[in-house]
């Protein structure tokens, strides 16, 4: 999939013009949502991770693409609102082919690495069993993840 199919792809389900840049965003939003809400700590880590991307975009770009503006807009749309799980089988798949194309395994382990942290950011009660770290949704919505960006 060359950058125009993806963009083409991105646009029937709602992603224009610069937001595709942002698609590696709707993942960890994704699973922010899985148990039904977001969380201050999950949204916490969210946002470190979506400043450092975006600066990462316009410094290898060599020009601000992403105005803090059309990003702040974007990333409230959706934090409002679980991410359409129609959409998100388009992103995971656009996803999956920029990063096998690219083979950009940093990129990957820092997205997979925070989706682990935002998952295990709010334990439901504590003491929590060995395996109730997360709830289940969420670990369900990390491995179609981790499944999707394996490919």
């Amino acid at each position: 999939m060359n950058f125009q199919e993806a963009v083409e792809e991105l646009e029937t389900v709602g992603i224009n013009q610069e937001e595709v840049y942002l698609i590696d965003l709707l993942p960890l939003i994704e699973i922010m949502w899985a148990d039904g809400k977001t969380q201050l700590k999950e949204v916490e880590i969210f946002q470190l991770y979506s400043s450092k991307r975006i600066e990462e975009i316009n410094k290898s770009a060599g020009f601000q693409v992403l105005s803090q503006t059309k990003v702040k807009l974007f990333i409230e749309r959706h934090l409002k609102k679980a991410p359409d799980p129609e959409m998100m089988v388009v992103v995971r798949k656009v996803l999956s082919e920029v990063l096998a194309k690219n083979q950009d395994e940093k990129f990957k382990e820092t997205l997979l690495n925070t989706a682990l942290d935002i998952a295990s950011a709010n334990a439901t009660t504590y003491p929590f069993g060995n395996s109730d770290r997360f709830n289940l949704d969420e670990k369900k919505c990390f491995f179609q993840l981790l499944s999707s960006l394996s490919k």
